[in-house]
């Protein structure tokens, strides 16, 4: 008789205890309450300090919004490079732009 459990078969323990960061844990909600956000709206809720769904930027120092702002920017700047090398052609249209391939990006 073979004793040893296949990994899949395993199952890991859970650690019990307290809440060891409250900030991520909230974080953690927010998110899971929140499944999609429209980025260029939130940009702009950031640059401008207001709330944005459930968030609140208004609370965060003109340097730490602009850290955000920036790292949204990098973003759009990274799927629109990605977009650029990933465009499928499309036989139907006369224009030379062609649609980006959805990726889910």
């Amino acid at each position: 008789m073979d004793t040893n459990v296949g990994a899949e078969e395993q199952s890991r323990p859970g650690l019990a205890g307290r809440i060891v960061n409250e900030e991520l844990k909230r974080f953690s909600e927010i998110s899971a309450s929140t499944p999609n956000i429209e980025l260029v709206s939130a940009k702009n809720a950031v640059v401008a300090g207001e709330h944005f769904g459930s968030f609140d930027f208004s609370c965060l120092s003109m340097e730490r919004r602009e850290e955000i702002r920036s790292i949204l920017q990098q973003w759009f700047d990274f799927k629109r490079s990605i977009e650029g090398k990933f465009r499928v052609p499309c036989p139907n249209r006369t224009s030379s732009r062609r649609p980006p391939l959805q990726c889910g990006l």
